[in-house]
């Protein structure tokens, strides 16, 4: 039977030292991609817009050569230095996973962690819902308005399991994870339960880690658990 598990991207500030951001190429017609990939785009509280794309949305797999290779709208201006950038960027994007495309700017999440965007799988307090607690369910009803969070939540096309992916800013995944930690805290105190060391643990390593984090992707999907 299926099961469900979840992938956090924490990009990080320093995300450009590490290879991961980017200015967006003079070469790319953002404005052309902000059309076609319209479906895509959050807007966020601030107004800031930006495009959150797997990472099919701007490659293609070339199976010939086994690489990744580019298949966005592009400005039609060939020159030496335009297709030298080119290549260098295509090569420092292979392990993308998922884009975080602003008309200025472009972060990556790779696929698996290194310097620059570290992957949380499933940590514990953070999937709960806490329907008991009302002093959660009231400010979680509150902020996912104000934030216009369902907007940015985006099913992906898969025939088989329902997978999601949807973006948080930094302070707003700072302000989720404080109100889930203190609802999974009150959740196991209503049920004569302690939090165990490793958690203890853990969520202090999940709220150092936000506090350099620019981006926060969260990546929810179904696989076969082999359990019935």
């Amino acid at each position: 039977m299926g099961a469900r598990a979840t992938l956090l991207y924490l990009i990080k500030q320093n995300a450009p030292q590490e290879g991961l951001a980017f200015a967006t190429p003079p070469w790319w017609d953002v404005e052309r991609l902000f059309e076609v990939q319209r479906e895509w785009q959050i807007r966020l509280p601030d107004g800031r817009e930006v495009l959150l794309l797997d990472w099919t949305a701007l490659l293609t797999f070339d199976l010939p050569s086994g690489k990744k290779m580019w298949d966005l709208p592009e400005r039609n201006v060939a020159t030496p230095e335009r297709e030298y950038q080119r290549a260098a960027l295509l090569e420092a994007v292979q392990d993308a996973a998922w884009f975080i495309v602003a008309r200025d700017h472009v972060w990556m999440a790779p696929e698996k962690s290194q310097p620059g965007c570290e992957i949380w799988k499933s940590p514990v307090w953070w999937f709960h819902e806490y329907h008991t607690i009302e002093e959660y369910t009231a400010w979680r009803a509150t902020f996912w308005e104000s934030h216009r969070i369902r907007e940015r939540i985006f099913e992906l096309p898969n025939p088989f399991w329902q997978d999601r992916v949807w973006l948080l800013t930094q302070a707003e995944a700072q302000e989720m994870n404080a109100r889930k930690q203190k609802a999974y805290l009150q959740d196991l105190e209503a049920f004569g339960r302690k939090l165990a060391p490793h958690h203890r643990r853990e969520m202090t390593r999940f709220t150092r880690a936000l506090q350099n984090t620019e981006w926060v992707i969260i990546y929810e999907y179904e696989w076969e658990s082999g359990l019935s």
